[in-house]
């Protein structure tokens, strides 16, 4: 595991509240080797179908976190851009697609549920597994992908070798009064049912002890008060933050330029070692 940062680091941390230092753009590869179907299982033994877009030679993986249930045209095309750029790149459908039937969706409110988490976790492990690559993992999400990788991310600690998230949300709560559905009872209470509290990204976020790269949006972003900043300080590991408060939720998907800054971001961290699992301290007790 990635030592925590130092007295220094911690110094820096803060002032990436102030400005980050845009990294140099990374040149786009000449081409692009066509995407392969996939298929993953999760815990629960539910079988996922994504896309694998792979890189010229040995790469880092990438797992594009689902914004949304069902296809998501925009992030097959932002997966094929950061293949581009020299990603192994993953993307995938969450198991409750779109609803389409007559009667009402059961999950009509859900904002965030832990089975999607589940695919979450299975979709990292299937990244970090795939062969050719470097042995390191990224997730990149916005908005409810920001939230479905730091809540996976943080079940196992090797999962993951860094996380950009954008429109990061620190509760279901607070999505849910973003949204207008905090005062349906009927609503209210399902989420309780769907999210356990330790799936909750505000609870996953003390667990975290890896790079961050967290694109702050909208009004008062990083401002003292702003709640995504305060969760994203509960992160034991490095927080970088990128503010753009001239953009309001849901964001846009990422044009060239910010892919650019979220790519070398990546390739900072293929610098070190990709983090290992953590080795119990009593071997007997990790076998019962």
């Amino acid at each position: 595991m990635r030592a925590r940062p130092t007295a220094a680091a911690a110094v820096l941390t803060t002032l990436g509240l102030l400005a980050l230092a845009r990294p140099v753009p990374a040149a786009p590869a000449a081409g692009a080797a066509a995407p392969v179907p996939v298929r993953f299982e999760t815990a629960d033994s539910v079988s996922l179908a994504g896309e694998w877009f792979p890189a010229a030679g040995r790469a880092p993986a990438l797992v594009l976190a689902p914004r949304r249930r069902g296809p998501d045209p925009e992030l097959r095309a932002l997966a094929t851009e950061f293949q581009r750029r020299g990603f192994g790149t993953l993307v995938f459908t969450l198991r409750d697609s779109a609803w389409t039937r007559r009667e009402p969706d059961p999950l009509r409110y859900a904002v965030m549920t832990s089975r999607w988490v589940d695919d979450m976790v299975a979709a990292l492990k299937a990244g970090r597994a795939h062969p050719g690559g470097t042995g390191h993992v990224f997730a990149w999400g916005q908005g409810l992908g920001a939230g479905l990788a730091v809540s996976a991310i943080a079940r196992e600690s090797a999962l993951c070798d860094g996380v950009a998230v954008e429109d990061f949300f620190p509760s279901a709560d607070h999505l849910m009064r973003r949204n207008g559905t905090a005062v349906i009872p009927d609503a209210v209470s399902a989420q309780t049912k769907l999210l356990r509290r330790s799936d909750e990204p505000h609870s996953a976020m003390t667990r975290l002890e890896l790079p961050v790269f967290a694109i702050l949006i909208g009004p008062g972003a990083g401002q003292p008060g702003d709640p995504v900043d305060r969760t994203l300080r509960l992160n034991r590991g490095r927080t970088d933050r990128w503010l753009r408060p001239g953009v309001t939720p849901p964001p846009p998907t990422p044009g060239p330029a910010q892919i650019d800054s979220i790519s070398a971001w990546f390739k900072r961290w293929t610098a070190f070692p990709p983090i290992q699992p953590r080795t119990p301290r009593n071997p007997r007790a990790a076998r019962k």
